[in-house]
């Protein structure tokens, strides 16, 4: 039975990491059904600990989608009309630390309003 919770935690925490590879709207529902899970009556108190570790994780992919999407569209807005404007991907050069600091500072002064 060690083995088993030992598997379960395993798979949920590398699901959870591979929530970088997902787009906004399979983390969501990833997300979503998570809260599902875990708003049930039977869940187990390590479950729940491990799903909300794992629903952190998820909400945090969401925000930096999010973060992107913004950003996006404020370059658009700004360039808009504009030909040797070009859009360039956000946070590629950045080491993930940077990034993950970068998102929990936009966190802080977001109204969580995309625009």
């Amino acid at each position: 039975m060690a083995n088993k919770k030992a598997t379960e935690t395993q798979s949920g925490k590398s699901a959870a990491l591979s929530a970088t590879e997902l787009t906004f709207e399979q983390t969501l529902e990833e997300l979503e059904s998570l809260v599902e899970i875990m708003e049930g009556d039977q869940v187990p108190l390590g479950e729940l600990i491990e799903n909300y570790e794992k629903g952190t994780l998820l909400y945090e992919k969401c925000q930096e989608h999010l973060n992107e999407a913004q950003q996006r569209v404020d370059l658009i807005r700004d360039g808009a009309g504009e030909e040797d404007k070009k859009l360039e991907a956000f946070g590629e050069n950045l080491p993930s630390s940077e990034r993950r600091a970068q998102s929990l500072a936009n966190n802080k002064t977001d109204d969580g309003e995309l625009f």
